[in-house]
């Protein structure tokens, strides 16, 4: 238990100050420095600063995974736009609690380098593929207009949530009313996209 502890502790240092000072200002040091502990005890759980990111973003996904996961009742909803305002509301909140998590995913992650990239590619396939498949459930059930293209949808709509809570939670730093938002971005989707 000791040791988990002891990573989580390194993982939530590496959390602040990369979200502080940015990717390329963080060093190892720093966050020794942070913690008050030994150069070795960092790599006892970390090959290097790129492990210790690619871990954050892991770490991130998984939790959005399980924040908009929707349960078997849930998946009995009829309504297209409560289904809609429920992922939306749900993955808004998320951003909203995560903020520092959410300003390194939307601000600091894209374009680090070439070995990082390959995960942000991968988690925003994942979670395109989690829209995709709501849009598609749409269509099945004839909610989605007939020349909606699904894939277009989905890039648009990640787009709009991830700028929406760019501006909403990371460079307002305010809370944002989490129900107007999500009733504002349902509002303009549906009107576009459903029947």
């Amino acid at each position: 238990m000791k040791g988990e502890l002891r990573r989580q502790q390194i993982l939530d240092s590496a959390l602040r100050l990369f979200a502080e000072k940015g990717y390329y200002e963080t060093h190892i040091d720093d966050i020794i420095r942070d913690l008050r502990i030994g150069r070795g005890t960092v790599y006892q759980y970390f090959a290097n600063k790129d492990d210790i990111f690619f871990q954050l973003l892991e770490d991130y996904y998984h939790r959005w995974k399980q924040v908009v996961a929707i349960s078997d009742e849930e998946r009995k909803i009829n309504d297209p736009v409560a289904y809609l305002r429920m992922r939306i509301r749900r993955t808004l909140a998320f951003f909203a609690g995560e903020r520092e998590f959410t300003r390194i995913y939307l601000r600091i992650a894209p374009g680090i380098n070439k070995d990082i990239e390959p995960l942000i590619e991968r988690i925003e396939t994942m979670v395109t593929d989690v829209v995709r498949q709501d849009l598609e459930l749409a269509r099945r059930f004839n909610h989605l207009r007939d020349d909606i293209d699904i894939s277009g949808a989905a890039n648009l709509l990640i787009g709009a949530l991830h700028r929406t809570a760019y501006y909403d939670f990371i460079q307002t730093e305010t809370d944002a009313d989490i129900g107007v938002t999500a009733e504002n971005f349902v509002r303009v989707f549906t009107a576009g996209i459903f029947k």
